[in-house]
């Protein structure tokens, strides 16, 4: 996701793009270019963050000037230094996994081609984490499948002697 918020920043007149995905409950930045840069590993509860609109609705959020719009927390605009917002919901599963944020250091600084290039970004973010959930699936499976090789291979004897019981008393 790093070389995606890089490429972000490097195609918009943002000032910072950052990527957060949801893990228990809380966004963690996984990415950050620009002014975002310096919040990525950074964990922050949905509500505190810029994107909490975006996560709440599950829809993309246009903020053209940020210290009036009553969606965004006006202190974490200033602390942020963001006057205008473009944030897009990440998708996984039917709901959503993260979000997406172009971030601006002026008002009225973006347009409707990059709110385009969200989305678009956004899907390539989804397609990742689909891929690393599969990921992740497979080695769950993988490691379930040894943790009962081991556990058979521990009750064997008790299996044989049994199965020889069995055998003995069959004529």
């Amino acid at each position: 996701t790093a070389l995606i918020a890089e490429r972000f920043l490097q195609i918009t007149n943002a000032s910072g793009a950052a990527v957060s995905l949801l893990q228990k409950g809380e966004l963690q930045y996984s990415a950050g270019s620009g002014t975002a840069a310096e919040e990525v590993g950074e964990r922050s509860r949905v509500d505190l963050s810029l994107g909490a609109e975006c996560v709440r609705t599950g829809r993309s959020l246009q903020s053209a000037d940020a210290e009036k719009d009553s969606r965004l927390r006006q202190d974490l605009c200033r602390k942020k230094k963001v006057r205008a917002l473009l944030a897009v919901p990440v998708h996984h599963e039917s709901r959503v996994a993260g979000v997406l944020e172009l971030r601006f250091d002026r008002t009225n600084a973006f347009g409707e081609q990059d709110l385009h290039t969200c989305q678009l970004m956004a899907a390539v973010v989804a397609d990742v984490v689909a891929k690393e959930s599969q990921r992740d699936y497979q080695q769950a499976v993988a490691g379930e499948r040894a943790a009962m090789l081991v556990a058979l291979e521990k009750i064997k004897p008790q299996l044989d002697r049994l199965t020889g019981e069995q055998e003995t008393e069959a004529p």
